[in-house]
């Protein structure tokens, strides 16, 4: 299963994190921000 928006032949949008999972803890390794951000293209 694919998680994500995707309009075809449009855009799409998928997040993801990468998580590095010890015996004792866990850490969110990815440092992007989740903000939304919108994009107006303009030619």
């Amino acid at each position: 299963m694919n998680h994500g928006i995707y309009i075809p032949g449009k855009y799409g949008i998928r997040i993801e994190d990468t998580i590095r999972v010890g015996k004792l803890e866990s850490e969110v390794l990815t440092k992007s921000s989740k903000e939304i951000l919108i994009v107006d293209k303009k030619i």
